[in-house]
């Protein structure tokens, strides 16, 4: 099975939606970057939009576009003048559940439960220790095959560095930062700490619990 690609380069990511806009709109003459200023809120939940956008979307262009365009059909079907803050939450709730049901879809042809262990998070913080993730994995036949797909398949990210949470894909990728957690951990004298991404928490209502922790650090992208 092939690696899947991997989207770490957040500037590179904006720029597929950024230059999408800029060319339909002025015939590719403006800089990228100007629909941010042109159609979004200055900021969601305390964060510049962008950075918002690519903290909440899983990093790939059809997530990231999905994520926006959903929030510009919002503002469109609602009369607003521009986008709001609550047109993005509302986007987010709908994009959260095809993330969602698109990893469940995917589970389900490997033959992976994932729909129980998914619903096992429902109403949890974002941030949680190797102990929470035992105890919920327990009904399982394999509680730690079910652990390393949710992390090869970016649902939960892993603490490779005190504070530092990475999203990756991949089984190989999934392998190495399991082992770089554990590190950690043991380094640390204490169990390993993983992350459910931001993109599966409002469908899962899931705290963000690290949105505004200055000690937590999202990794994923460069």
């Amino acid at each position: 099975m092939k690696s899947p690609i991997q989207w770490r380069d957040g500037q590179l990511l904006s720029r597929v939606l950024e230059e999408r806009y800029d060319a339909r709109k002025r015939g590719g003459r403006e800089r990228p970057g100007s629909l941010w200023k042109e159609l979004f809120p200055a900021e969601v939940h305390g964060l510049p939009a962008r950075d918002y956008f690519l903290w909440r979307s899983l990093p790939r262009p059809r997530d990231f576009i999905m994520l926006a365009n959903s929030s510009i059909g919002n503002a469109i079907n609602r009369r607003h003048s521009s986008i709001t803050q609550d047109d993005i939450l509302s986007a987010e709730r709908d994009y959260s559940k095809f993330a969602t049901d698109a990893l469940i879809v995917e589970s389900m042809s490997e033959g992976v439960p994932l729909s129980t262990a998914v619903l096992e998070m429902a109403g949890l913080d974002a941030t949680l220790s190797k102990d929470d993730l035992d105890v919920m994995m327990s009904p399982f036949d394999d509680p730690e095959k079910m652990i390393m797909w949710l992390v090869r398949s970016s649902f939960l990210g892993v603490e490779t560095s005190r504070g530092v949470f990475e999203h990756i894909e991949g089984e190989e990728e999934a392998r190495r930062h399991i082992n770089m957690a554990r590190r950690l951990a043991v380094r640390e004298d204490r169990r390993e700490r993983f992350r459910i991404h931001p993109a599966f928490r409002p469908h899962l209502r899931v705290r963000d619990d690290d949105l505004h922790d200055s000690s937590v650090v999202d990794g994923t992208l460069i």
